[in-house]
């Protein structure tokens, strides 16, 4: 089953700060290193590099929604759950 969440996103986070974000929104308690985010565009996903600042790394023609997976170290596959989000920007003062 996939589990859609929707998660404020301010101008100042980079990548590890939005899957920590994401993981206590979806009630984990993990690493955020241990998980990559990813941006649905139509026709692949993009990576967001871990020092990335999401909020202007995003292609914002598109739809905000996301993936958040974790990392398994077996031949750089990704898979177990996939935790799709749906991102808001919003700027914080």
């Amino acid at each position: 089953a996939v589990v859609y969440k929707s998660i404020m996103l301010s101008n100042k986070e980079r990548t590890p700060q939005v899957i920590r974000n994401a993981l206590l929104k979806f009630g984990i308690d993990d690493d955020p290193e241990s998980y990559t985010l990813s941006h649905v565009l139509p026709d692949k996903e993009m990576i967001l590099p871990m020092s990335a600042n999401v909020y202007y790394a995003v292609n914002s023609e598109y739809d905000l929604n996301f993936v958040l997976r974790k990392k398994i170290q077996e031949k750089t596959e990704f898979l177990i759950n996939d935790y799709i989000l749906k991102m808001k920007y919003v700027l914080h003062n």
